[in-house]
């Protein structure tokens, strides 16, 4: 991800992440939604960004929380759902973020 002796590879970060990501890692779950979000080194898709969010929010990281909690607000991947936004902002709250 960040060149540091080799070069710099969003495309191979990425399927990095995604193998964290399958095995349950929860900050390769945050990079990943935050990758698809923003089309770094993968196709930008919303959708994507959302289920990768979900994965790790469901296992408690506020950070997805938060993250998941405003595409809800925004209809940004997910369907706009402002009762699911305000659960997880409290989820997210509850552990001090």
């Amino acid at each position: 991800e960040n060149g540091c002796g080799v070069d710099k590879n969003y495309a191979t970060t990425a399927e990095w992440y995604i193998k964290a990501g399958e095995q349950g890692h929860a900050d390769a779950q945050i990079q990943l939604g935050d990758m698809y979000m923003n089309g770094c080194g993968v196709d930008e898709n919303y959708s994507t960004a959302a289920e990768w969010y979900i994965k790790a929010a469901k296992q408690g990281h506020p950070v997805a929380q938060i993250q998941l909690a405003k595409m809800y607000e925004n209809g940004c991947g997910v369907d706009k759902n402002y009762a699911t936004t305000a659960e997880w902002y409290i989820k997210a709250g509850e552990q001090g973020h």
